[in-house]
């Protein structure tokens, strides 16, 4: 999302006035909104290279590419994980089952053994639980397991709430 009204170096340019159809179509209908004076509203695929080549180097060389469902997707998750809310912000009425990664909830390290990148997620708060938890570690996950017990805090099926374990998994 772009909230402002700047067009930022990456960008790509997916829809333009409610059209999502060839980059020349596209280029047409906005060339004729300009010429016009006419409003111009653009929908833009963020593309975070280069945070990317600090956060998670791997992910950024498999976008070389260019963009991808798989970019969105990663962005969408990447809101999710970062946009926590207060727990009870929202009460869901159906079951919720929370899915915990062995090696996603399990990942606390020492903090002077993390590579550079590691260590600049912490320094940067690039992510809401990666950060300093003392003794010299700091955690690197996505999701603490400790935070799993207070979701069912966000359902009204208290019956329907479960945490599923899933060792060896990543993610």
């Amino acid at each position: 999302d772009n909230p402002g009204s700047e067009v930022r170096l990456y960008d790509e340019v997916v829809e333009v006035n409610g059209r999502k159809d060839s980059a020349k179509a596209m280029r047409s209908d906005a060339d004729a909104a300009v010429a016009a004076e006419a409003d111009l509203k653009l929908e833009l695929r963020r593309r975070p290279y280069e945070f990317l080549e600090i956060y998670m180097p791997d992910v950024a060389r498999l976008l070389k590419n260019g963009p991808t469902r798989a970019l969105d997707r990663w962005q969408r998750s990447w809101v999710c994980e970062n946009d926590t809310m207060d727990v009870g912000y929202h009460l869901f009425s159906c079951p919720l089952i929370a899915l915990s990664a062995e090696e996603s909830v399990e990942c606390t390290l020492d903090l002077k053994d993390a590579s550079p990148e590691l260590k600049r997620v912490v320094e940067c708060g690039g992510k809401a639980f990666n950060k300093e938890v003392g003794d010299g570690k700091a955690f690197f996950g996505h999701f603490p397991r400790e935070t799993f017990a207070d979701w069912e805090q966000w359902t009204e099926n208290k019956a329907g709430f479960r945490v599923v374990e899933c060792e060896g998994c990543g993610h």
